[in-house]
């Protein structure tokens, strides 16, 4: 059967088709193009590190601090009180902020899979991924960084630390964080890299946030890094 115009209902279907097709596709792209508007970039300063560096360790003002004390020699000890540590200082740099960063870098992924395990809830934003060379020594083909922006409540913090400090250890039972994981303070630009159950770089170009940090946990410091440190804080007055 044809219709007023001379082709069949059918094709006349099929054009519908087509037609309601490609105007779901255009608002589709509406919305795809929208939510890049809103998107919140990493900031620059902070990629321009990760597209150069592997780590904060030689940045100026950087704080190196030892977790794990070398006083302690029983083994569980010494992780109980490096994880004590580690939380200490992620409490201190974040004790403000309801929202921050996590920066992952990866050779290969799947986003939900490397995202997920470290949060309790698919609550977050995928907010800038690029490549960089930085980290060679970790991986054999260029590393892919992930940024994503979540809720604070909604990392899980507590497993966080307990995986990166059984980093080197095959404990039964317990959750190992291979990836070199960094959690960003947008408000203060700080980044925390805890990198083993040894220790952790903190390090921001806000002097202040650094300073308060250097001051309160000064006798965790690493001494192979103190006299540097002392030296470049002890110029800074005022704060």
């Amino acid at each position: 059967m044809r219709g007023k115009n001379g082709k069949s209902e059918i094709n006349q279907g099929i054009e519908k088709l087509q037609q309601m097709e490609m105007e779901r596709l255009y608002q589709n792209s509406l919305h795809i193009f929208k939510e890049v508007e809103r998107r919140t970039f990493m900031n620059p300063n902070i990629r321009s590190i990760f597209l150069s560096s592997y780590n904060t360790y030689k940045l100026k003002g950087n704080l190196r601090f030892e977790l794990a004390p070398e006083s302690e020699e029983n083994f569980q000890k010494r992780i109980e009180a490096a994880k004590d540590r580690a939380k200490a200082l992620l409490n201190e740099v974040f004790s403000d902020e309801k929202e921050l960063q996590i920066i992952i870098p990866a050779s290969k992924f799947s986003r939900a899979g490397l995202i997920r395990k470290y949060l309790y809830k698919a609550n977050y934003q995928i907010v800038d991924s690029f490549t960089t060379s930085a980290f060679d020594s970790y991986y054999e083909n260029q590393a892919t960084i992930l940024v994503i922006n979540t809720q604070r409540n909604n990392v899980r913090t507590a497993k966080i630390i307990d995986g990166l400090c059984y980093r080197d250890f095959n404990e039964v039972g317990k959750l190992r964080v291979n990836d070199n994981l960094f959690l960003y303070n947008l408000k203060t630009n700080t980044i925390v890299n805890i990198y083993d159950d040894r220790g952790c770089d903190i390090w921001s170009n806000n002097i202040q946030s650094q300073k308060k940090l250097y001051d309160r946990f000064n006798d965790w410091i690493l001494e192979y890094d103190k006299n540097e440190i002392d030296l470049f804080y002890s110029n800074i007055d005022g704060i």
